[in-house]
């Protein structure tokens, strides 16, 4: 399904935690910002002021991303398998490369 959000337990975990942290400080964080900038005079003018709006409607949309995917989600195990797929972390060394120079990827 195209509405279908596939998604490790961990990336899932960390969508609620982000989620969690943008409603909460967040919005105290940026509310207080513009606050602050609101203070400077006049709002025309006020680069913070208009700055910090932005930050905010940027914020919003993640916020309103995130909720979307989490609502859509579809948790698949990858733990264990040798077949790659959503969740798995694939490393690759190429032949002759030394163990420090695998480079591990997150699919």
């Amino acid at each position: 399904m195209a509405d279908e959000h596939v998604l490790s337990q961990a990336a899932y975990d960390r969508l609620v935690a982000e989620l969690e942290n943008l409603r909460t400080h967040g919005r105290i964080d940026l509310a207080d910002r513009i606050e602050r900038a609101r203070e400077h005079g006049d709002l025309k003018e006020n680069a913070e002021y208009h700055s910090a709006k932005d930050e905010k409607a940027k914020m919003e949309t993640r916020i309103a991303i995130i909720a979307d995917k989490i609502d859509k989600a579809v948790i698949v195990d990858s733990g264990g398998s040798h077949q790659v797929m959503v969740g798995s972390v694939v490393t690759i060394r190429f032949e002759g490369d030394d163990a420090d120079e695998t480079e591990q990827y997150l699919v």
